[in-house]
């Protein structure tokens, strides 16, 4: 609700203000407050964890501490899900603080490693990354019962619910759309460009923005736009895009803002992020 950017990357937190154009301090935000972890969900509640004890709204609630780190968490109604490392999901009443529903731990120590969960149209999708590759599952959200949408060997990068009802899935080998209304799955390796050029590449992140045009951030080939009314990607030529996307956010005024990541190469690694600004009108 404030329209801020809230960038966690290697235990590092970071606030973007899109009004100002610039990163802000996160404890002028927050107040210097000790935490261990921080976390947004879709309905912009901010959600801070210092060891088992996870605040909220006023108030708070105790975490379980043998199912691993909390990976991620997200809202629904008066509900609160909560998803941790090794695959256990907690639901607490938001307004209580108690826990009133729960699903034991799964795959232990295989697709532990990141998550990554959104929920659209009453129903949660997740995806979980670890050594055996990636998966995308799906929740009900009053039984916690589980389908396997999607297994691959490989990583799957970001998820993303489109404005037509399908669930976007970018990965390492191109995008996968998953189609609930009649349970289908398609898989494009392939991009086909404006210019009749076909890239086939990691996508590490996809964004659909409010006019249902469509934003994929390669990692090697810069960003390209799509919308509904023609059949090919746009690729946005800018000497200052680098080579890796890492997130699109769009502003109430209809403007996308892109996060990029630098890579030095080298013994250090070093990550330098900048943030770009796109309006359609203009840039497309």
């Amino acid at each position: 609700s404030d329209s801020l950017l809230w960038i966690k990357n290697q235990g590092r937190l970071h606030c973007f203000d899109p009004k100002c154009d610039r990163l802000s301090d996160p404890d002028s935000v927050l107040g210097k407050r000790d935490i261990d972890d921080l976390f947004v969900d879709d309905s912009g509640c901010v959600m801070m964890r210092k060891g088992n004890t996870l605040y909220y709204s006023g108030s708070h609630m105790t975490l379980p501490q043998d199912e691993g780190e909390l990976h991620d968490a997200a809202s629904l109604k008066d509900k609160i899900y909560l998803f941790f490392e090794h695959g256990g999901i907690r639901v607490f009443d938001r307004k209580t603080g108690k826990n009133i529903n729960s699903r034991p731990p799964s795959d232990i120590n295989i697709r532990h490693n990141t998550s990554l969960v959104k929920i659209t149209d009453g129903s949660i999708y997740q995806l979980r990354n670890g050594y055996k590759g990636g998966c995308l599952l799906h929740y009900d959200p009053i039984t916690l019962d589980c389908d396997t949408i999607l297994n691959t060997p490989y990583a799957l990068n970001t998820l993303m619910p489109s404005l037509n009802g399908s669930i976007y899935t970018s990965c390492a080998k191109g995008i996968w759309t998953y189609t609930p209304c009649n349970d289908s799955l398609n898989y494009n390796k392939d991009i086909r460009t404006s210019t009749g050029e076909m890239l086939a590449t990691e996508i590490s992140t996809v964004y659909e923005d409010a006019d249902g045009g469509i934003w994929l951030g390669m990692y090697n080939r810069g960003i390209f736009y799509h919308h509904p009314s023609s059949h090919e990607f746009i690729r946005i030529y800018c000497s200052m895009i680098p080579h890796s996307t890492a997130s699109f956010m769009e502003s109430r005024e209809g403007c996308t803002l892109s996060a990029m990541i630098w890579r030095g190469l080298g013994q250090k690694r070093i990550v330098t992020r900048r943030f770009f600004l796109f309006c359609k009108e203009k840039d497309l």
